[in-house]
């Protein structure tokens, strides 16, 4: 078997033996309690459509004959992106420039 390819570039991951901290593996950190050795902050996110986005609202969805009408997500009367959609693109972002592993779990 040859390397291993992340998905989200196609460019080969490197050794993650050989990467000093805090890019190399570790134990992971709890998030009970904020340490002066971590990283945390606010990441400000704007956003402007190139193509046309279509956020359904399926709670409110109809069916008429089998056809089913999904109404656009708003939030007093404005368009409404789910905050946890931002959280993944960033987080997929993240994970691809950094070679994390965060959202890997290993529950033995």
């Amino acid at each position: 078997m040859g390397r291993f390819h992340n998905p989200y570039n196609f460019i080969p991951v490197p050794d993650r033996s050989a990467l000093d901290a805090p890019f190399g593996d570790a134990s992971p950190r709890g998030h009970e309690s904020l340490e002066d050795v971590t990283y945390r902050g606010v990441i400000r996110v704007a956003m402007h459509t190139e193509t046309p986005l279509f956020v359904p609202d399926a709670a409110r969805s109809t069916v008429d004959q089998k056809h089913v009408t999904l109404p656009l997500r708003k939030v007093n009367g404005n368009a409404h992106l789910p905050p946890t959609s931002v959280k993944g693109m960033l987080r997929s972002a993240y994970e691809a420039v950094t070679l994390s592993r965060f959202g890997v779990l290993n529950l033995r």
